[in-house]
């Protein structure tokens, strides 16, 4: 969104919560692997070249793994991407993820 509009951040709290066991903190990932889709076009986003190389990477594997969760074949998943180079190069890594994730479910 910051570079789509201005934004301006104001540090002050305007709430104050405790975490609960069960909350959304500790089930981020099954949440995000419930809606591949959104996460998938989230992450594609933070591969965009004037973000740090960390994020970019870290948004490529992203991409694969809640591709993958998707439903879409890897094939696919790299023609689509706006990113191919970088889409290419995190595939390994992203299926390694995914293999681990999908296990974990």
């Amino acid at each position: 969104m910051a570079r789509k509009y201005e934004m301006v951040h104001i540090n002050k709290a305007i709430y104050v919560g405790n975490y609960l066991e069960d909350g959304l903190t500790n089930n981020r990932r099954k949440h995000n692997i419930a809606s591949p889709i959104g996460c998938m076009h989230r992450a594609e986003e933070f591969m965009e070249s004037d973000l740090k190389t960390r994020y970019r990477v870290k948004g490529g594997l992203q991409y694969i793994v809640y591709g993958r969760f998707a439903g879409v074949k890897v094939v696919d998943l790299i023609r689509k991407s706006r990113h191919k180079v970088l889409a290419t190069v995190c595939t390994p890594g992203g299926l390694f993820l995914h293999s681990r994730w999908s296990k974990a479910q």
